[in-house]
């Protein structure tokens, strides 16, 4: 159901763009529509599943759009975000605002475990690499820890 159309300033072309959302039980559909290329279309997304229209928008700051993705389809997730900037023909990730981590060894090693968080052991096996943060075993037993940001450029 579209519960919103907004006016945005995504793709830097002269016309405004604009910004469809709707609502979902557990997600947020989302589409930009621009006049990039002399022509009105909607902008596609180098999304988790491949190009597509329609993701499952976060937020928008500025020029950039945040979307969530859950690889394993339940409600509940686990979710993963990543942040998209237009590259002149699609949006791409791009790297979130903000100051990087830290991402050293002794950073890593400092980091706490997920499991006093009370991270079921059987959800382990489901966490899927995000383009902003990523969870990745430690060297030592087998602990998970949040990893380093790992944005792809384009």
């Amino acid at each position: 159901m579209l519960t919103g159309l907004g006016v945005a300033s995504l793709t830097q072309s002269p016309a405004p763009d604009f910004t469809l959302t709707g609502s979902g039980a557990d997600w947020v559909p989302f589409v930009v529509i621009s006049r990039t290329g002399g022509k009105w279309h909607e902008v596609p997304f180098d999304y988790a599943s491949g190009l597509t229209d329609l993701i499952d928008e976060r937020t928008v700051s500025g020029r950039l759009v945040e979307a969530e993705a859950n690889a394993s389809g339940g409600a509940a997730g686990p979710e993963t975000y990543a942040w998209y900037r237009f590259s002149g023909r699609i949006f791409v990730p791009t790297v979130p605002p903000g100051p990087a981590p830290a991402c050293s060894a002794a950073a890593l090693d400092r980091a706490p475990s997920l499991r006093p968080y009370g991270l079921p052991i059987s959800l382990e096996p489901y966490l899927v690499p995000s383009l902003s943060y990523r969870a990745s075993p430690a060297p030592t037993g087998g602990r998970w820890r949040p990893g380093c940001r790992t944005a792809r450029r384009t």
